[in-house]
């Protein structure tokens, strides 16, 4: 039988203010009424000559006199107004609201819709971006409606430019907006900050992070150390949530992080070193470009010679694409599997909102290599292909499919595709959810996969806030990864327990909790593809 694909992990043998109306000038009638109390008829100096005009100034002079002065205390009325009324600048999205606080609805009815985007505006707000977090998470006390068998065109209309994809975690107003309107909460914000904290703890003093420890629970000892891959993988943590090297509570965490691992960069601009496995190599040379590209995408004025870094780990991507299969696998020249695709398309997406250009070319050969491991006409994905070139049923798996349709969203698929439909109805479906083992019974024969849902968790936010999918992915998504977070009175505060994840072999702790925080970023770190 095929074995089932391989882990990700880097190591083995997400109402306007009201106007103000101008003054308007003062009627004729007023001025009538002005010349009357003069003791002179405005009518009648229509008849006199010039040397009868009061101070034998023309009538038509005055009147012009007037006209001019009403014209000019309009323009500085409008001027004024201007500079002290301005227009109110558009959101980029609007803030939504939940019923109750970590409320993001529990149960489905057979009427399960997506909210109607018409009735969406009376329950938006606009956060102000000065507020933090904690202020701006405000619950409505009305619910939401939902709507059976509505759907929400408005996000069919435009697709995102990814020059624009990075922007949610990096403004506080639009980063509070999403968080609310994607049915985040304080309870998922509050163990994104618990995580990050948790991560600054475990950086060396050189700036790097490591797979194995000092805490609990790391990879193996009797397995070698990818140091390349852990730091790469805290820094997408810490920069999606909006920190760099110059900005951010973690900005000098970010920054030590960088300086150590930019001297790891090889000539040839790949990012993994010697000696790491093999099948390490493109997983950690993803993830390190996909942090490259973001840095250089967030920083203001970054230097040249960051860019000059990211476009060669570009570019060693590039130049190893498979030729005919279209796609990457663990090392150059062998094969093509979708979990390392997924991750080095992720890169090159990545590095379009860094304006460095790819070819589409490139593009065009994924599109190739997705079409070969896909079933219901693109509804579902594998792995790879067994031996004989055939889809089987035991490769079949849900971090895969959710991998395969994030791809084509970001390919080019519209919103409203048949497949990306009934493949989101399969990854919602109960037994996929986020969810652990209730009973110690059930724990003997439970695991997870946080990899899948971190590819979910993706895929399904593009469809928008009142896509019913998304909304059941993430009532479980909200509720249940905060819950399972080390409490505070842990050792290990802050962090993810590994024991249930099937892959906690090759990543251990912060591979699991990485990817986790990554998870409860998902409402800000990259905006969602289909825009209103």
């Amino acid at each position: 039988m095929p074995t089932p694909p391989p882990p990700p992990p880097f190591d083995r043998p997400q109402a306007p203010p009201r106007r103000v109306p101008l003054p308007t000038p003062t009627s004729p009638e007023a001025f009538r009424s002005l010349d009357r109390s003069r003791g002179t008829d405005p009518d009648a100096e229509k008849t006199r000559l010039p040397s009868e005009s009061v101070g034998n100034v023309p009538t038509g002079w005055r009147v012009g006199s007037w006209l001019f002065s009403v014209a000019l205390h309009v323009v500085l009325a409008v001027i004024l107004a201007l500079i002290f009324f301005p227009a109110p600048r558009r959101p980029v999205v609007e803030a939504i609201f939940s019923t109750e606080l970590g409320d993001q609805l529990d149960f489905f009815t057979e009427d399960e819709g997506n909210l109607n985007p018409n009735e969406a505006e009376e329950y938006a707000l606009d956060v102000p971006q000065e507020l933090k977090i904690e202020d701006a998470i405000v619950f409505e006390e009305k619910e939401l409606p939902f709507v059976p068998n509505v759907d929400a065109p408005f996000f069919e209309q435009s697709r995102i430019e990814m020059t624009d994809a990075l922007s949610g975690r990096v403004d506080p107003g639009t980063k509070n907006d999403l968080i609310a309107k994607y049915g985040g909460n304080r309870r998922t914000q509050d163990a994104v900050a618990d995580g990050l904290a948790w991560l600054a703890k475990q950086q060396r003093r050189d700036g790097s992070w490591s797979l194995q420890g000092p805490y609990s629970d790391g990879v193996s000892s009797s397995m070698p150390d990818n140091p390349v891959a852990a730091t790469g993988l805290a820094l997408l943590a810490f920069q999606g949530d909006g920190n760099t090297r110059t900005d951010g509570e973690y900005a000098a965490n970010v920054r030590r992080g960088w300086t150590w691992l930019l001297k790891q960069q090889r000539d040839d601009g790949c990012f993994t070193p010697d000696g790491v496995t093999a099948e390490s190599l493109f997983y950690t040379h993803a993830v390190c470009t996909i942090g490259i590209c973001e840095l250089l995408a967030m920083e203001k004025g970054a230097n040249v010679s960051l860019r000059r870094k990211a476009q060669k780990a570009v570019d060693f991507l590039l130049e190893n694409q498979h030729p005919k299969l279209g796609g990457w696998k663990y090392a150059p020249g062998v094969g093509s599997d979708l979990s390392v695709t997924g991750w080095c398309l992720m890169a090159l997406k990545t590095a379009q909102a860094a304006k460095i250009e790819i070819p589409a070319s490139h593009f065009e050969h994924v599109s190739k290599f997705l079409d070969s491991v896909q079933y219901d006409d693109g509804a579902g994905y594998v792995y790879e292909v067994d031996k004989r070139g055939q889809i089987s049923d035991v490769n079949k798996r849900p971090s895969m499919t959710a991998t395969g349709l994030l791809c084509r969203e970001y390919l080019g698929w519209e919103r409203n595709n048949p497949a990306l439909e009934r493949g989101a109805q399969t990854l919602t479906l109960p037994e996929f959810l986020v969810r652990f083992p209730q009973t110690a019974e059930e724990e003997k024969a439970f695991y997870s996969n946080v990899y899948g849902w971190y590819s979910t968790s993706m895929a399904l936010k593009h469809l928008g806030p009142y896509d019913k999918y998304w909304r059941r992915w993430n009532a479980a998504l909200s509720a249940e990864l905060p819950k399972r977070q080390e409490p505070k009175t842990s050792k290990e505060a802050g962090s993810w327990n590994p024991k249930y994840d099937e892959y906690n072999f090759g990543g251990g702790r912060l591979y699991v909790t990485t990817l986790s925080i990554l998870c409860l970023e998902v409402y800000y770190r990259h905006l969602a593809i289909y825009r209103d």
